[in-house]
């Protein structure tokens, strides 16, 4: 238990992500995959730490983030019946999230 009453969830988590990469947060249940997806993607506003994108410092919170900032990153739930579908490659996988978010169309996606 951390100062204050605040319990320390995910600590020592550093990561770095290319131009153009996607990356999957892969671990056991209770590990701290969704609250570091989360936090990264201003969805939990309650850290503590530094998050850097494109170079600039990024806020935890999501309402503190610029519009350019929230459109560059998407957080693409797990889904059961369909993550890691066998039958679907990973191209069809991150394609059904790219055309939900709207960031491409039907025809560029396929």
């Amino acid at each position: 238990r951390a100062a204050h009453g605040h319990v320390e969830v995910v600590h020592g988590v550093s990561f770095s992500v290319g131009k153009g990469e996607c990356v999957g947060l892969v671990g056991g249940s209770g590990s701290g995959k969704t609250t570091t997806g989360r936090c990264v993607t201003g969805l939990h506003s309650n850290a503590s730490g530094s998050l850097l994108f494109e170079g600039h410092s990024m806020p935890f919170a999501v309402s503190s983030r610029s519009k350019a900032d929230l459109s560059a990153m998407q957080i693409v739930f797990q889904n059961p019946d369909r993550s890691l579908n066998p039958k679907e490659s990973i191209a069809q996988s991150i394609a059904r999230a790219v055309r939900l978010t709207g960031l491409a169309d039907r025809a560029r996606v396929g």
